[in-house]
């Protein structure tokens, strides 16, 4: 098997992943009160895009052989990752999260922390794929890139009940 070859289907697996994980955190419910939410949702989904497209023409890049080696296509997908903001942008989702919840009714609070904890969660895969890619570890990086895309899909709940228990707020 070639060397890249192992890169490759990694690499198709979490974009497939993180691609299913961007509808379900592009909220627009409540968008009025709670519009600060609703932005970095819809800034932490282009950012997603921004990332697929990225490393779509990583893999482009890498079936017209203008990549050769598992350090360039490690090195294109890290550099589109990085040039996406996705990690910035989930970041800045989980401190407006916990700052809604901040003053406001204990259910509030409480809604706000669980959201919180699961944003901090894909923020943590996303970090650590970007650490597997410096390692050119193709399984780890796929897991990750998985487990972010689960995260993201696991949020839709939790927003709603921030919107409803913090819309007062």
């Amino acid at each position: 098997m070639h060397p890249r070859s192992v890169l490759l289907p990694a690499t198709l697996a979490v974009c497939a992943g993180l691609f299913s994980a961007c509808g379900s955190i592009s909220t627009t419910s409540d968008a009025n009160r709670l519009e600060v939410l609703a932005t970095d949702n819809h800034l932490v989904a282009v950012a997603y895009r921004a990332q697929g497209k990225s490393e779509g023409a990583c893999i482009h890049k890498i079936r017209t052989h203008a990549i050769a080696s598992d350090r360039d296509a490690a090195q294109c997908i890290s550099d589109g990752l990085t040039a996406s903001g996705l990690e910035a942008a989930i970041g800045r989702l989980h401190r407006h999260v916990l700052d809604i919840g901040k003053g406001h009714s204990e259910a509030c609070g409480k809604a706000t922390t669980h959201l919180a904890s699961i944003v901090a969660q894909e923020q943590r895969y996303i970090h650590a794929s970007q650490e597997d890619l410096a390692r050119l570890d193709a399984q780890a990086y796929s897991d990750d890139g998985m487990r972010a895309g689960e995260a993201a899909a696991r949020e839709g709940a939790p927003t709603t009940a921030v919107l409803r228990e913090c819309a007062d707020g």
